[in-house]
């Protein structure tokens, strides 16, 4: 760390206290302060948001939050399993494999599917919905229920 002229190290504070320093300096001093502020707020948001993120995960009985759509639909289908319902390979094929492509960025893929047990179609349908988030990482959430 170098000295400036008055003896402070670069980088920190001025103390505006010590003779020497104009109203200018001070100001100087409330904005850097205004700033570390600033700084340190978006930093705790953003640690919020990844914890917030990680219990949401780990609250619900699925993987909410994918980075590519398959694993999205793979979590979906081991979500109906562990419920103790097969879903039918052939129409998961026609409406998930031959359906609608990839959700673009801002939209949403609404799939029903027939659940079955022990081979026979229940009344009840398996609906899974995944939303392009437009983000970097974490790209698709994932929504699925058995109604």
């Amino acid at each position: 760390m170098k000295e400036d002229m008055i003896g402070n190290t670069t980088g920190s504070i001025p103390d505006p206290s010590n003779t020497g320093y104009t109203k200018r300096d001070k100001r100087r001093k409330g904005d850097v302060e205004h700033m570390y502020r600033r700084n340190l707020l978006a930093k705790a948001i953003d640690i919020l948001n990844r914890k917030k993120l990680k219990e949401a995960n780990s609250s619900s009985k699925y993987v909410i939050y994918h980075d590519t759509y398959t694993s999205a639909i793979q979590a979906a289908e081991k979500y109906a399993t562990s419920q103790g319902y097969e879903l039918d390979k052939e129409e998961m094929s026609d409406k998930i494999g031959m359906g609608p492509k990839k959700p673009a960025p801002g939209k949403t893929n609404k799939i029903s599917l027939t659940l079955m047990k022990d081979g026979k179609a229940q009344k009840k349908m398996f609906h899974i919905q995944v939303y392009n988030r437009e983000t970097s990482s974490n790209t698709y959430e994932l929504n699925c229920y058995i109604a």
